[in-house]
């Protein structure tokens, strides 16, 4: 690893330079670009500056999925394996996830999607074998499926999954997003701990045991 990152000019000092955006908000010339207040929320809103584009006379085209309506999207993520969370475990969060989603679904009755993330294989999908073995039906998107944009056209989804910046701009969209990261058992402190502007957009799942019969 260390010759590759020397080979893409990769240097000690960069390697030290803070990894977060607003680590460097303290920087009196620094200025965050964006369409949104909404983005960069660890950054004051008097370093933002608002882009205003103009698109008019253009036109945009993102191949993939159609808008949706009454929808649960769950979504594919790596936490498990960054923070090497052991397979029973894993196991055990996703079906809980997976009962604790029939409590949706008379709110939300549309087709369930499953979101990949990028060039992943659906064999090595952490949901594909909770959702097999509790014999749910499903559809998995295409690799070339743009969320955020789908989710800006379409109307009243449910999305699921851990700590995906997808959870958080569902719901900045007006959809509802659900997170199961408060029933993972996990013997460490992460930086999701903390984020409160994730957690004033993302519910979590409760803890408390499901009774309930699965109805997806």
């Amino acid at each position: 690893r260390g010759i590759t990152r020397i080979a893409r000019g990769y240097t000690l000092k960069l390697l030290a330079m803070p990894y977060y955006g607003h680590s460097y908000s303290f920087i009196e010339r620094i200025r965050y670009y964006a369409f949104s207040y909404n983005a960069f929320p660890a950054v004051i809103e008097s370093k933002k500056v608002l882009l205003s584009p103009n698109y008019k006379g253009n036109e945009l085209k993102i191949p993939g999925q159609e808008p949706l309506t009454d929808s649960i999207i769950l979504v594919e993520e790596s936490f498990f394996n960054v923070y090497k969370v052991g397979q029973d475990e894993t196991t055990r969060v996703l079906r809980n996830s997976i009962i604790q989603l029939g409590n949706f679904r008379k709110d939300y009755k549309g087709e369930i999607y499953l979101k990949l993330r990028p060039n992943q294989l659906i064999e090595s999908s952490i949901w594909v074998k909770s959702l097999e073995n509790e014999k749910i039906p499903y559809t998995v998107m295409t690799n070339d499926v743009i969320l955020e944009y789908v989710l800006s056209m379409s109307n009243h989804c449910l999305l699921m999954g851990t700590v995906s910046s997808l959870l958080y701009y569902g719901s900045l969209f007006g959809h509802r997003s659900i997170s199961n990261y408060g029933i993972i058992n996990i013997d460490r402190i992460t930086p999701f701990d903390n984020m409160e502007f994730y957690w004033d957009k993302v519910e979590k799942l409760s803890r408390k045991k499901n009774t309930q019969k699965r109805n997806c």
